[in-house]
C-alpha cells in the first residue's frame, strides 16, 4: 500500500465519521419519543393560560379603546380611509397593467406582476381591515348606510379579484408561451 492509498483510505474514514456524527445529531435532535425529552420549559404563558387570556384581553380592550371603533364618527373615517385606499389601489392595479409589455424586457415584466401581486395582497387586507371595522357595533343608526357601503365594496372586490387573478393567469401564460 502505497502513501497516496493510506492518505485516501484514512480520508474516507475521516469523511465517513464526520458523515455519521452530522447524522447523529440531526437524528437525535429531532426525535421526541412520548414525551420523555421535551425541552420547551413550562413557563411564561404555557404555566398559566387564564393569566395569559386575562392579558391578552385587557390588550384587545386597549387597542380598541385607543382606535375608538365604537364611536360612529371614527368607525366611519376609518371605513371611509380604507374605501379610498382601496380605491387607489384598484387605480395603482390598472396603471400596472396599461404599462405590462411582455414583448419587452422580461424582467421588468416580472416585475411588474410581482407589484400587481402585492397591489392584490394589499386589497385582500383591506377588505379584512373593513370586515373588522364593520364587525364593530356603534352607538349610532348610521351604522347600516356604512354597512350597505362595506357590502358593496366586498362585491366590488371579490369582481376585481376574480378578474385581477384572470388577468394575471393571462400574463402567466403568456410569459410562458414567450419562453
Amino acid at each position: 500500500m502505497t502513501k497516496e492509498d493510506m492518505f485516501v483510505f484514512i480520508g474516507c474514514i475521516l469523511g465517513a465519521f464526520i458523515v455519521y456524527k452530522i447524522f447523529l445529531m440531526f437524528w437525535q435532535g429531532s426525535t421526541i419519543e412520548g414525551l420523555q425529552n421535551r425541552q420547551v420549559p413550562n413557563d411564561g404563558l404555557l404555566a398559566n393560560s387564564v393569566t395569559s387570556l386575562a392579558t391578552a384581553t385587557t390588550m384587545l380592550e386597549t387597542t380598541t379603546n385607543e382606535l375608538l371603533l365604537s364611536n360612529p364618527t371614527y368607525n366611519t373615517n376609518y371605513s371611509t380611509k380604507c374605501t379610498t385606499m382601496y380605491d387607489i389601489i384598484n387605480l395603482q392595479m390598472v396603471k400596472i397593467v396599461a404599462g405590462l409589455d411582455p414583448g419587452l424586457d422580461k424582467a421588468a415584466y416580472i416585475r411588474a406582476l410581482g407589484d400587481l401581486n402585492t397591489m392584490y395582497q394589499a386589497k385582500i387586507a383591506l377588505n379584512d381591515t373593513l370586515k373588522t371595522i364593520d364587525a364593530v357595533e356603534t352607538t349610532d343608526s348610521s351604522t347600516s348606510s356604512v354597512m350597505a357601503q362595506a357590502t358593496a365594496y366586498q362585491t366590488q372586490a371579490a369582481t376585481a379579484a376574480a378578474n385581477a387573478k384572470n388577468s394575471l393567469m393571462t400574463s402567466v401564460n403568456s410569459i410562458k408561451s414567450s419562453f
